[in-house]
């Protein structure tokens, strides 16, 4: 919309209805985004009075290693990095057995 505005060489009624659309849509957003039911905290309850009994916990409970015999299900579609030498190993090598296979002047690097 700002290149619009940049760019034109509108009539002013015209650079006055792009203004008024681009007004609008801003509004549009902001009421949209006010209206999105947000829960803050001070609208659950009061806030407390006292610090809680326990520590912190220090550890994250639900943080574990992801099991081996999970991975096993799991279908890698990455080739690994031996497979991807390998691969561009044989492309170079069909590469030079289709060079071979031109008459010497198509294989010259020159006419």
């Amino acid at each position: 919309m700002a290149r619009v505005f940049r760019a034109s060489t509108a009539a002013p009624p015209t650079r006055y209805w792009l203004y008024r659309i681009a007004t609008n849509a801003c509004l549009n957003v902001l009421a949209a985004r006010a209206s999105a039911g947000r829960v803050l905290p001070e609208t659950q309850g009061p806030a407390s009075e006292r610090m809680p009994d326990r520590e912190p916990a220090s550890d994250i409970a639900w943080l574990e290693p992801y099991p081996d015999s999970a991975l096993e299900r799991l279908a890698d579609h990455a080739p690994g990095p031996d497979a991807r030498y390998e691969m561009r190993e044989a492309v170079q090598l069909a590469f030079i057995a289709a060079i071979q296979l031109l008459p010497p002047r198509q294989r010259a690097p020159c006419c």
